[in-house]
């Protein structure tokens, strides 16, 4: 019987170990993944500085964007690959759709508010992580 217990604590300890170790494994991929996210948030500052944003075709889930040299690019939230969770993405695209490059992924939502010369991005990933960040954008 004192066996018996013993084997059943030694038991206990390691699964509970095995449990931490798992836990800190996903804290690890979710920081990695908000670190991407922070990057993208980054990358999409420096864009917006050098386009102009075009809001009577926008929404508060797509922005119309003009480069310096007059290009269009549309700012869409999409669900790729069908209705996938882990393929919610927002992507910069032309117009035609003819290629993309995707900058979240992930997303729960997305919303864009625009009161010139501010624009203001609310999104929410979908481990309900929240990003708000304000851009100063120009107009056409």
């Amino acid at each position: 019987m004192a066996a018996s217990l013993v084997v059943l604590i030694l038991t206990s300890q390691l699964l509970l170990w095995d449990l931490q170790a798992c836990d800190r494994g996903v804290a690890a991929v979710q920081n990695s993944h908000h670190e991407e996210t922070e990057v993208a948030l980054l990358q999409l500052e420096q864009s917006l500085t050098t386009m102009r944003l075009n809001w009577p075709k926008s929404s508060q889930t797509q922005l119309a964007l003009i480069d310096q040299k007059g290009k269009s690019f549309l700012l869409t939230f999409k669900l790729r690959d069908g209705q996938l969770k882990t393929k919610r993405e927002v992507v910069l695209t032309n117009p035609s759709n003819a290629g993309y490059m995707p900058l979240f992924f992930q997303v729960r939502s997305i919303k864009w508010q625009y009161q010139a010369p501010l624009l203001e991005l609310d999104l929410v990933l979908l481990d309900r992580t929240h990003f708000y960040r304000t851009y100063l954008v120009k107009s056409v």
